[in-house]
């Protein structure tokens, strides 16, 4: 029997419609900020749970905004987060937020078995800022598209 050196490489394909909104203080919320982004990161989970895909909005810019749904494998369970990168005299930082509540709607559909789709109908995050009192709910909805492609 022959061995082979084949990799598994997935290939992702997605778009993400995010509504942002400042709830810091009610009495004067930023204006809504829309974008659509189809700019993703694909990653593995080392211990075999899951795997984490990533929505980035002006991904290397001097700002950016990113968030992060982790899939878990055996669980129809999924969670998400968000982080806002600065640039400072000293270089690039993350503004990194805490979730404070978190739910979705994400409806998993099994194309073949090596090809998966995701239909995000809803999500709505509540997050923190880890160094100020800066509160952000995030929602939106869009999709994911993976393939698990075998390289020989």
């Amino acid at each position: 029997m022959a061995t082979t050196n084949a990799i598994k490489a997935p290939f992702v394909d997605g778009q993400l419609t995010v509504e942002t909104k400042d709830v810091t203080d009610a009495s004067s919320p930023l204006p809504l900020t829309t974008f659509t982004t189809t700019i993703l990161d694909y990653s593995f989970d080392v211990f075999g749970k899951g795997f984490r895909i990533t929505y980035f909005k002006d991904k290397g810019s001097s700002s950016s905004r990113n968030i992060s749904f982790f899939f878990f494998d055996d669980e129809d369970r999924v969670n998400i987060s968000y982080m806002e990168t600065v640039t400072t005299e000293q270089g690039t930082r993350p503004y990194d937020y805490e979730v404070i509540d978190s739910s979705s709607t994400i409806e998993r559909i099994n194309i073949t078995p090596t090809k998966q789709r995701y239909a995000i109908t809803e999500f709505k995050v509540l997050a923190k800022s880890r160094i100020s009192n800066e509160t952000r709910e995030i929602t939106g909805r869009g999709h994911l598209f993976i393939n698990d492609l075998t390289l020989g």
